[in-house]
């Protein structure tokens, strides 16, 4: 892989917690959608998408595999660079991982607020 290739690591931003209204609260269909910004310009965008539908998020265990899905869908769109890596490099993967999970905790945190609500009205 040539330095410049390796120089266009994502920055990432988060799109944001889609939530597909249904009949009824508990059946919404929740995904955290993670996105790369293009650096340098040119380069496409690099999406990552966790379904969390499936999981409690009103229990620890449910929160925990939420933590894991969203950390293998950061480590999608920033991936860690190979061998010993020039400085450039490390900076570009921990300021792509510090934003990525920046965007996504907001969403995370949403998700388990919304869960918790919806098993205390029940």
């Amino acid at each position: 892989m040539s330095p410049i290739s390796k120089l266009a690591l994502p920055i990432i931003g988060v799109a944001g917690i889609f939530l597909a209204a249904g009949p009824a609260a508990a059946q919404q269909e929740q995904q955290i959608v993670i996105t790369g910004q293009k650096l340098p310009q040119g380069y496409e965008l690099v999406t990552s998408t966790v379904q969390i539908a499936d999981l409690n998020l009103a229990t620890s265990a449910g929160v925990q595999q939420m933590e894991k899905r969203v950390a293998h869908g950061v480590a999608t769109v920033c991936p860690t660079p190979g061998g010993i890596a020039p400085s450039y490099e490390q900076r570009d993967y921990e300021a792509c991982q510090k934003f990525a999970w920046a965007g996504a905790r907001p969403q995370m945190d949403r998700a388990v607020q919304a869960a918790t609500l919806r098993a205390s009205r029940q």
